[in-house]
């Protein structure tokens, strides 16, 4: 094979380009060219790309129950509940993990009015094709009694915002790839849920459901009357479906059952997974500490999106709490005026602990959310690993968000 002249003008040209660029953007723009460059290389093998799922598949049996969802979308003109199905955001990621030289961006943008705009693109670096999904995340939900509700600001951006960021970016992922591909995946996954769900694994499924506030009559009510006792295949797939999406927050246990109590304050985290929990819990000391900030400090109160991001970092140290504490420290030396800090030079540092806010009677439902990735080891019914879910039931927009589409589940 002949190769081309080596251009020097087009390389001066190039590298004067890159010169006017931050640094930080400049490294992603030679990694984007590169890999750009090495996708023309290797020309893309939807066979092998299913030889790897497979081997997925084998590997991690649990997997193929994670990968469906479904979830009521409301009633039609004559009352009766319409359902969305598709392959959930596990699906998206694993997808991602075998589909090579793609690249996917996140987005997200504080509006005048408080609200929040989310955009998720995906780019296919082979074939040259670009998806991008916008979605407007209001900070009012629709309580059950029909009441417009405001979100609590740090809920808003710690958990609704994310979770529609990470609905926005499943369905590029999954409108990006082929048909025949996602065809195959939906077949290849109710195959084996099928083998999953024998009389062991679905009575696991039903008592996790009990773990989460639904009771047996529920589920029947669900299946439009079916006695548990009598359950086929479809039925199982169902059962499964609907627990994929309150797993994976696509809807909420409220939204998929009408289920109200201190019930439906417990999630699939806490019933399946303690480790969930416990971090779960620790964040929500974290936040306590942070109201109790601002209580004390009404003139230089913390933004929420920077308090999100002070909890988000806490929460990969090995002390959360002492995390937060040398932050505060750090807040109270800034708020000294000039004179008082030098008088003080030298003083120990002083800890400050806070006491943490019981919210339990001011819980709001949670957001419908299609976590990130996330691996976390649990005990879920029929071999599926349970993933943290939102703690209380609301009803979000997201039905009406997601009733056109046919598949919902984040990245």
């Amino acid at each position: 094979m002949s190769q081309q002249p080596f251009d020097e003008q087009a390389a001066i040209g190039q590298a004067k380009a890159l010169s006017h660029l931050p640094k930080d953007l400049a490294v992603i723009k030679i990694e984007h060219d590169q890999a750009a460059m090495m996708s023309k290389a290797e020309p893309r093998d939807l066979q092998m790309i299913q030889r790897e799922l497979t081997n997925q598949f084998d590997a991690f049996p649990e997997l193929a129950g994670e990968m469906v969802y479904e979830k009521p979308v409301g009633k039609d003109d004559d009352g009766v509940e319409k359902f969305a199905t598709g392959l959930s955001i596990r699906a998206a990621e694993t997808v991602m993990a075998v589909y090579r030289y793609t690249n996917i961006e996140t987005d997200v943008e504080e509006l005048p009015s408080g609200n929040a705009k989310v955009t998720a693109t995906f780019v296919d670096l082979q074939t040259g094709s670009i998806k991008k999904m916008n979605r407007i995340v209001s900070r009012f939900y629709k309580a059950r009694g029909g009441a417009k509700v405001e979100h609590k600001p740090d809920r808003f951006w710690d958990i609704v915002v994310p979770n529609k960021t990470s609905l926005a970016l499943r369905e590029a992922i999954l409108r990006s790839i082929p048909a025949g591909l996602k065809k195959w995946i939906w077949d290849q996954a109710n195959a084996r849920i099928d083998t999953q769900l024998d009389g062991e694994g679905i009575q696991k499924l039903i008592a996790a459901f009990a773990g989460i506030g639904v009771a047996a009559g529920d589920l029947e009510k669900y299946l439009d009357g079916k006695s548990l006792a009598k359950l086929e295949q479809e039925d199982r797939r169902r059962l499964l479906s609907v627990w994929n999406a309150i797993d994976q927050e696509e809807v909420t246990v409220a939204e998929a059952f009408g289920v109200t109590g201190d019930n439906t304050q417990k999630n699939t985290a806490s019933a399946l997974n303690p480790e969930a929990a416990a971090e779960a819990e620790m964040k929500e000391t974290l936040k306590g500490m942070i109201t109790s900030w601002n209580e004390r400090h009404p003139e230089n109160k913390i933004p929420p999106r920077k308090a999100s991001g002070k909890i988000t970092a806490a929460m990969k140290k090995d002390e959360p709490v002492a995390f937060i504490n040398d932050w505060f420290d750090e807040l109270n030396e800034e708020l000294k005026p000039e004179d008082e800090a030098g008088s003080q030079e030298g003083d120990g540092q002083t800890t400050i602990t806070s006491e943490v806010v019981d919210e339990t009677d001011q819980q709001e439902p949670p957001a419908e959310k299609d976590t990130a990735p996330s691996a976390k080891p649990s005990g879920k019914p029929g071999g599926q690993a349970a993933t943290a879910t939102a703690a209380s039931a609301e009803d979000t927009q997201a039905a009406a968000d997601d009733s056109g589409t046919p598949d919902d589940g984040l990245f």
